[in-house]
């Protein structure tokens, strides 16, 4: 980026603005020396650039009215002025962009003669660093260091040849772990040539655009994420890669584009929050969320970053005790990290806090042109604060460790008959709100809200709520340990499990926005220990889970759903929990036989899929989760989902195929099904045995006859016929699959028509009355049948095929067969004489001389 991008408006007025550039453009043909510069005492900036090392420990700021670089140690620094910098490094050109690592490694890029090049320098002692492939003239760089302190560039890589130029997006990473002042390349990635690269994060993550799509690839897992579709009107229309801002840490992604926000939960894998910059109200809310704000304030326009620095920067100088009032000016061109932000003021550089409580800042009195409105809905808080408590973990560990530890404690509690734990109130800091958790009728939590206007004014209750659980008339449930987060946030443990609410002031209402069963305690029933009204289980090996758990709070179990059916409707209801926890959900429906609920979660998600394609494909794999479970109880929603997926799952296959429409008039042979790849091709030999390879034989209509459905099906008919001409066109060496389908189809016609032919057969000999004629002529069309699939030497064994079938038959059906045949002459024959003379002795049947 060019100088003038980076600077920053000291003040409002244009005349002042265009004062300033003249001077900028007078001052840059001054040859400075190294003596102007005093290495004592900070740097004179004006308009910089700052950057911040991955972990914040160390600072660069340049200035490019004298073209130096001044560095700082902000490790150890809280907040206030920086005063001791490193010694002013000089360039002599123009920067375009700097990073800076967290030993002082500073890497620079400036545009000179055409090109840009690359310097990277040790800034403790001014030592120029080179690089293993030795990269140093660029065309379209970008670089940054990760956490891990590895230096990441990526960069254009031109190859040429005699007859041809070919450009390569390469992403080289280099370790500065070395002692001759020399990087050597660890990993190198080649980025698709459809891609274009937005940013590179410190966390090790790149953020591409390919085909209206953004992705994120993660160079440690080597994996990629689709986490946003921009449909192809708007993209075409309105976006371009320069106004595509990203900004990440580990819970979100937010991305910027033009005046839309879009805030993208890693987690749950599907943006959670859209806002627009001209929405005041959903924006503020946003901000006000301090785990969230360090990805949002880059991203800010200077509308709503101003009031929040300007809150930050006054609690700055009242913790500093400094009242001076030439420091009521805000600084300028903000850097920010997770915990703090950069500015300049008077050429100074200053390390403001930022504040953790960004919900007392009151936006409508720093700009009147802006009005926060009464949201009304809660979409806003509901989708996006159960993501925030991933922020809260270390808190929430620190809790169960403690509860853990207590179960002495809470015994003893018990046997006192406690009244904290059936009852609390919790005031919160602010004095003008509290929150009463009272048990009622040993199944019941209710929660109520009482709030005031001022420190006189008198307490009113603003909300109740009352959650029942499906549990016992023996077990009671007791308070264990209550957090308050937030003013608005509120965590509950208890005997039967953890809770967390979450009040909606806006609209005055709570929702249980996180819950899970646990058995802390169960009866003690059946006993004649009266001592003891409740057993006290394992609290260590029940809450490791909690006080173990890295960034995530524990999926939720079977019984959660079943002892609570308030959280059953706010699964279902709430978009980012149906996603979280549907699958369970889902299941627990399927095996508990809910109907109703089977079929509201499967229309949700076909519904939510159906709002954005490109965004919402995680709801299918809800449903998708549990086909097993759904094909074992209800088939029929198989069918259903497969019938109204159909056109979702061909779609990616069709792309995979390129199956564009085909023309014959059209040679483009990168198509394998396109008829000019079909076609025979001819080598020309000539007498001076030189080849030419490019004569074709045009196609025509019936070179593929399976581009169109009616000649697709009498090209099979010919197949079936005998004619296999129309399927030759395709070589079978590389067509595996066409050879299987030809073996499949052939083997299956025969079976269907031999079966077809014997059963015509047995129906026209079934006619005939003649049984013993009937299952002599059956027998030997079966021996001809099984014969005719065996190898000569099978065919031979008397053990599987006898010339002599017998049958079992009556004695006097028998005896009136043999005398119809000597009646009608057909009794003496030379077949069988020894088998005739003992089958009339056992029928007592005297022998007939012959004629």
């Amino acid at each position: 980026m060019s100088s003038d991008k980076i600077s920053i408006k000291v003040d409002d007025d244009i005349s002042n603005d265009l004062k300033d550039e003249i001077n900028k453009i007078d001052e840059n043909d001054i040859i400075n020396d190294d003596s102007d510069i005093d290495i004592n005492k900070p740097a004179y900036i004006d308009k910089p650039i700052i950057k911040v090392s991955p972990n914040g420990e160390y600072l660069v700021v340049y200035n490019p009215e004298d073209h130096s670089i001044v560095g700082w140690n902000v490790k150890d620094i809280e907040e206030g002025q920086l005063t001791k910098s490193d010694a002013p490094i000089k360039v002599n050109d123009s920067i375009d962009q700097i990073s800076v690592s967290d030993d002082k490694k500073l890497a620079y890029t400036f545009y000179k003669k055409n090109e840009y090049l690359l310097k990277i320098i040790d800034i403790n002692n001014n030592q120029k660093i080179k690089l293993s492939l030795n990269i140093e003239l660029l065309s379209c760089p970008y670089h940054t260091f990760n956490l891990k302190d590895e230096f990441l560039l990526y960069d254009n890589w031109n190859t040429y040849d005699r007859y041809y130029h070919k450009k390569y997006k390469i992403i080289w990473i280099y370790s500065t772990q070395a002692k001759n002042y020399k990087w050597i390349c660890k990993r190198i990635y080649k980025i698709p040539e459809y891609f274009e690269l937005i940013n590179m994060s410190k966390y090790d993550k790149l953020y591409l655009i390919s085909n209206n799509s953004i992705y994120e690839w993660d160079l440690d897992a080597e994996k990629g994420t689709k986490i946003f579709y921009i449909n192809d009107k708007e993209f075409k229309s309105h976006y371009s890669k320069r106004e595509l801002k990203i900004s990440s840490n580990e819970m979100f992604i937010c991305l910027r584009i033009m005046d839309g926000f879009i805030i993208y939960s890693i987690e749950s894998a599907i943006p959670i929050i859209s806002l627009d910059m001209n929405n005041d109200n959903s924006l503020y809310k946003s901000v006000k969320y301090s785990k969230l704000l360090p990805s949002l304030l880059p991203l800010l326009s200077s509308k709503t970053l101003n009031p929040i620095m300007e809150y930050c920067w006054e609690k700055c100088l009242t913790r500093l005790g400094l009242k001076d009032e030439n420091l009521q000016t805000l600084p300028s061109n903000f850097q920010t990290t997770d915990k703090y932000a950069f500015g300049i003021l008077d050429g100074n550089v200053w390390k403001i806090k930022l504040e953790e409580n960004i919900s007392k800042i009151n936006f409508s009195s720093q700009n009147s042109d802006v009005q926060v409105i009464e949201d009304s809905n809660d979409y806003f808080d509901e989708h996006l604060n159960i993501n925030l408590f991933k922020s809260y973990m270390d808190e929430i560990r620190e809790l169960f460790q403690k509860l853990s530890n207590s179960k002495s404690e809470y015994k003893r509690k018990l046997k006192q008959n406690d009244q904290n734990l059936v009852e609390r109130i919790i005031i919160t800091d602010k004095l003008l709100q509290v929150w009463k958790i009272k048990i009622i009728d040993n199944n019941k939590i209710m929660l109520r809200v009482f709030k005031k206007a001022d420190i006189s004014s008198k307490w009113k209750l603003t909300y109740t709520r009352i959650t029942k659980f499906n549990v016992s008339d023996v077990r009671n449930i007791k308070l264990l340990e209550i957090k308050l987060f937030t003013d608005d946030d509120i965590i509950l443990i208890t005997t039967i499990g953890f809770l967390i609410y979450h009040f909606n002031e806006n609209k005055k209402s709570m929702s249980l926005i996180y819950w899970n069963y646990l058995e802390l305690t169960y009866p003690n029933v059946g006993t004649l220990n009266f001592e003891d009204p409740e057993f006290f289980g394992d609290f260590k090996a029940l809450l490791k889970p909690y006080y173990t758990l890295q960034f995530n709070l524990p999926l939720l179990n079977y019984d959660s759903f079943k002892i609570c059916d308030e959280w059953i409707s706010y699964v279902k209801d709430n978009k980012g929990n149906l996603l979280k926890y549907g699958d369970k959900l889902l299941s627990f429906a399927i095996k508990e036989h809910k109907l109703d609920l089977i079929e509201e979660i499967y229309k949700k998600c076909i519904s939510w899929f159906n709002e954005d394609l490109g965004n919402n494909w995680m709801f299918l794999s809800i449903i998708t989760s549990t086909t097993p479970l759904l094909n074992k109880y209800y088939p029929e929603y198989i069918l259903r989902y497969s019938l109204e997926t159909t056109m979702i799952i061909d779609h990616p296959f069709y792309n995979n195929l390129d199956n564009r429409s085909v023309n014959i008039n059209d040679p483009n042979i990168n198509d394998p099904n396109n008829p000019w790849k079909l076609a025979p091709t001819y080598n020309q030999i000539f007498e001076n045995g030189t080849n030419n390879p490019f004569l074709i034989q045009p196609p025509n209509e019936n070179t593929n006859m399976f581009i169109d459905f009616k000649t697709s099906l009498f090209t099979m008919y010919k197949f079936l016929t005998g004619d296999p001409s129309a399927l030759s066109n395709w070589t079978y060496l590389n067509n595996p699959p066409l050879v299987i389908l030809i073996v499949l189809f052939s083997f299956l016609i025969v079976v269907y028509l031999m079966n077809l032919f014997i059963g015509l057969l047995n129906n026209a000999i079934n006619k005939d009355y003649n049984r013993v004629s009937y299952l002599v002529q059956k027998a030997e069309i079966l021996a001809e049948i099984e014969l005719f699939y065996l190898l000569p030497h099978q065919r031979r064994w008397k053990e599987w095929f006898p010339e002599v079938i017998h049958y079992s038959a009556k004695i006097n059906d028998v005896r009136k067969e043999v005398e119809k045949m000597m009646n009608q002459d057909e009794w003496n024959t030379n077949a069988f004489p020894e088998l005739k003379d003992d089958l009339l002795k056992k029928l007592n049947i005297q022998q007939i001389p012959d004629k």
